[in-house]
């Protein structure tokens, strides 16, 4: 331990608030004290004595006070550690440890705030001395209290004086932890002032300091939300502006619709195009080529300059929603072309990203809106970090980038009686489930010929996402028919104008008014509405639509409605105690649906199997089942594997060999749940017969009945003859006896009641019970004379099994408890 004669305190604060009352308390507890320049020289000014840190340094301040606690003696007292060699190095030095620091800094923050501010007054803000103090005191909190908050001086001084100099290490944590959040927000304060001095998207060339980092913002998320910022703390901006200024919410868009297309391209080896609005896809499409009927539907027949893939697929975004993409930002997996650039021109937009543009295509995006169009290069090769960061309401939040791969292996888990999934679907569902991870939960998607063709986005209820994507579908299909695509607009009506008149048409609308008027005034001649049977018709002819869902259905409605709108393929994660109903729903319509389960199961049982795990008949049914690989790894994992894991994860020994391999033993215990919340009711053992009931108990109950008469007559008459050896009046005697005789028979017939309830009870469940037997003996006969002579095949559902692509079902499984 470091030897004290006395506790030495140095005191350098700009902000001066409760010093003098914290220098006083001190300095009566017996601490002695050292102060810096001003500090010092306020507290002294107060009558309190103080030593100046010169006393110790044996140097003077200098460069105008730059250079004032930047010494040996100072930093040596803060950073000694209670140990023999560092107690050895201060003897021979002559210095005296030092335990207790105060120090707050140099208001920087303030500073670059004040209109005037020029980059010399800044600089001379940077607290350098006082920084160095709070990491060193920091550093060494063990030893040492760290006082960075004038507003912690109180409670440090009751403390230390009920301590009697001493503090307690969680306090001391506290003050550290403070001191070490003040000095990080302060260079973040000063890195992010810099950042714009020095490399900032709207500096010129010459007072660029290396690559650009920031891009000033024409606003936040509103209008009044000012300034607003893009940037990184490291690297260079992986986009930049070729024309226009984009906003906040530009950003948004552009980042989350970039990132969604080039995973698109990844997926499927196709150009692809996004339309965001609001951070969400109104439409996302792969480069399929359009025929003549969609060329018209997508607005694009009269394009003179011949459609490119990546064309097609913008046309197809932009098509699917049209009133949705109003005002979109777009994105582009791949250099925009002039026949995309042409198509972007005529549509009202915000703005577009790509990782590159030809020059005939740059120069036609330039020209719109004046030349204030946002255009956005971005890096191909830029790959954004493993974590990402966002505050909510001041408090930041930080997760693992979504980093999960939609590939066609995912909906390999075809659960259905209908197995067919030909490659175009796969096309759709993959275009369909991308496009939901990049949509704000709750979500679902219907997609058709590679595009989006209606999105329910970020609904709180599932069937209100599917009702909404089933909708916008309907319409997108409605707007294929030949009185739609025939519509006697007026010459000069303007795109956004059919648009919208297509929308009132196609929705079945009763306009009113202005409206009305404004709307009919679009055409040569009025058109009359589609009837009934003409929607109805037309409805019929759309199959072969895929439906995504983000998250697993929980009732069997969404899949009905789903099929209304032409869905013939569906996917969805499972995990609902409904699942067997869904599925039971999507074969009542042939519509083929699979579980879509990322392989979870085998990653988390991996590890285990070079664990020692008991009993030993466990850990040779894992090492059977799971192995060093996917692909080896057994289709089917046994059900008592599972169940086996999660008790040995709950037990003692379980718990201390996880968290020795730094694996989370509640996780284990709950694995169950990773391998499917239901199970085939034969997997589950069946519960006990109730007990055999017994004919003979009605005699006895009559038998007892009986007996309680005569015990009511009998009370009576010790009643009346007790009575009578008081001398009591025969009238008393009388109603004595006959109140005795009530109350015996009260309880009598109370207890004959609660009797007689319980065994009708019995009665009843003996009943069920043997009901159930024999409806379960006919099933198994049945089943019996069904597979006699018949190979069962290797996808075919088995007792006691959990599929580890997805899960099995008996018709009962929506009912199972999952608190059993």
């Amino acid at each position: 331990m470091l030897e004290m004669a006395q506790h030495t305190a140095l005191l350098s604060v700009y902000d001066k608030s409760n010093l003098l009352d914290l220098a006083r308390g001190l300095k009566e507890s017996g601490v002695r004290l050292l102060g810096s320049g001003g500090t010092a020289k306020q507290i002294r000014e107060a009558g309190i004595e103080i030593s100046d840190v010169s006393d110790i340094t044996k140097a003077p301040e200098m460069l105008g006070g730059r250079v004032k606690t930047l010494h040996p003696a100072v930093h040596g007292g803060i950073l000694a550690r209670s140990i023999p060699s560092d107690q050895a190095d201060l003897t021979a030095q002559s210095i005296s440890p030092i335990s207790i620091v105060v120090c707050n800094l140099y208001p920087f923050e303030a500073t670059i705030a004040k209109p005037d501010c020029t980059l010399a007054n800044a600089v001379e803000e940077i607290d350098i001395g006082g920084v160095t103090l709070l990491r060193a005191a920091a550093k060494n909190h063990e030893r040492v209290v760290v006082l960075s908050d004038p507003a912690d001086y109180s409670e440090f001084l009751a403390a230390w004086r009920s301590g009697g100099g001493i503090i307690s290490p969680s306090l001391r944590n506290k003050f550290a932890l403070k001191a070490f959040e003040m000095t990080s927000a302060y260079d973040l304060a000063i890195s992010s002032y810099f950042r714009e001095q020095y490399a900032s998207s709207h500096l010129p060339q010459e007072q660029l300091a290396g690559e650009v980092q920031r891009m000033p913002l024409r606003y936040g998320a509103n209008p009044h939300q000012k300034p607003a910022q893009a940037f990184v703390t490291s690297g260079k901006l992986p986009f930049k502006a070729l024309a226009g200024s984009p906003g906040y919410i530009n950003l948004l868009d552009a980042l989350n619709a970039y990132a969604l297309v080039s995973e698109l391209q990844e997926a499927l080896q196709l150009p692809a195009a996004a339309s965001f609005k609001h951070v969400s896809p109104a439409g996302a499409a792969v480069g399929l080529e359009l025929n003549d009927v969609e060329k018209i539907v997508y607005g694009v027949d009269d394009l003179k300059e011949p459609l490119t893939p990546l064309a097609c697929a913008y046309a197809r975004a932009r098509g699917a929603d049209r009133m949705s993409s109003f005002g979109d930002f777009i994105a582009l997996s791949a250099p925009c072309d002039l026949a995309t650039a042409k198509i972007i021109s005529r549509e009202v937009s915000d703005g577009v990203i790509a990782p590159g543009y030809s020059e005939e295509a740059l120069e036609v995006l330039k020209k719109k809106k004046a030349g204030k169009y946002c255009v956005l290069e971005i890096d191909p090769t830029y790959n954004p970090g493993k974590l990402e960061t966002r505050q909510v309401f001041g408090v930041s939040l930080q997760q693992n980038r979504n980093d999960a791969k939609i590939t066609a292996e995912l909906f390999s888990n075809i659960v259905s009686a209908n197995k067919d999934l030909p490659r175009e679907a796969v096309v759709d569902l993959i275009v369909a489930t991308l496009a939901l991870k990049y949509t704000q939960s709750n979500s679902v998607a219907y997609a058709l010929r590679g595009s989006i063709i209606g999105l329910g986005a970020g609904q709180q209820s599932r069937i209100h996402c599917t009702r909404l994507a089933g909708g916008k579908a309907d319409n997108w299909w409605l707007r294929h028919h030949t009185r739609v695509l025939e519509l006697p607009f007026k010459k000069g009506v303007k795109r956004a104008e059919k648009a919208n008149a297509i929308d009132l048409f196609v929705g079945g609308e009763e306009l009113e008014g202005g409206e009305k008027a404004q709307w009919e005034s679009l055409f040569e001649t009025v058109p009359a509405p589609l009837t009934a049977e003409e929607r109805r018709s037309h409805a019929t002819k759309l199959d072969g639509v895929v439906c995504s869902s983000d998250a697993f259905f929980p009732f069997p409605d969404n899949v009905h409605r789903a099929r209304k709108s032409g869905v013939k393929y569906l996917a969805a994660p499972g995990g609902s105690v409904m699942d067997a109903e869904c599925i039971k729903a999507a074969d009542e319509h042939g519509i083929m649906s699979t579980i879509s389960v990322p392989e979870h199961l085998w990653e988390a049982l991996a590890p285990l199997t070079k664990l020692e795990i008991e009993p030993s008949e466990l850990q040779t049914l894992l090492r059977e089942h799971i192995k060093p690989t996917i692909e080896e790894t057994s289709a089917e994992i046994p059900y008592d594997l599972i169940t086996g894991i999660a008790r040995w994860a709950g037990s003692e020994k379980g718990k201390d060999t996880l968290k020795a391999e730094g694996l989370d033993p509640i996780s284990y215990s709950l694995i169950p749940l990773l391998a499917g919340t239901t199970f085939a009711p034969s997997s589950k053992p069946p519960p006990p017969p109730p007990p055999e009931y017994d004919s003979s108990e009605d005699r006895r109950a009559i038998t007892a009945l009986i007996n309680g008469l005569f015990s009511v007559v009998g009370v009576g008459f010790a009643a009346w003859w007790a009575a009578g050896s008081v001398h009591w009046r025969n009238e008393t005697r009388v109603l004595l006896a006959l109140a005795a005789s009530i109350v015996v028979a009260i309880t009598e017939g109370v207890l004959y009641l609660i009797w007689s309830s319980h065994a009708e009870k019995r009665k009843a469940q003996q009943k069920r019970w043997k009901a159930s037997e024999a409806k379960s003996k006919t099933a198994r006969e049945e089943k019996v004379s069904e597979n006699e002579g018949e190979v069962k095949l290797q996808d075919e559902a088995q007792p006691n099994v959990v599929r580890r692509k997805g899960y099995e079902y008996g018709e009962e499984d929506a009912s199972v408890d999952l608190q059993e």
